[in-house]
């Protein structure tokens, strides 16, 4: 599944349709984050990378987790909850 999933991000990139969401979106990422997105496929470290994405979305809101990494949601569940709680308001 994992390498089927590694060739979905290499020959399917999301990142040129991030303009057309129109919807709000929350980004959250672990900052210690090294699985997605991964800086040999991605070009770069986790905040860069999840900076560079969140300014293509025209309303996007970007939530840096610290001391978490990929299952940030796990990890940090009550930062993750209290965010999205937020967000929804």
């Amino acid at each position: 599944m994992i390498p089927e999933c590694v060739k979905g991000m290499i020959n399917e990139p999301v990142f040129d349709f991030l303009p057309n969401l129109k919807q709000p979106v929350l980004v959250l990422f672990g900052e210690n984050d090294n699985l997605i997105p991964n800086r040999f496929l991605h070009g770069g470290p986790t905040e860069a990378v999840a900076k560079k994405g969140a300014e293509k979305i025209p309303n996007c809101q970007l939530i840096m987790v610290p001391k978490a990494g990929h299952f940030m949601m796990f990890e940090k569940a009550g930062v993750f909850n209290e965010a999205v709680r937020d967000f929804l308001k």
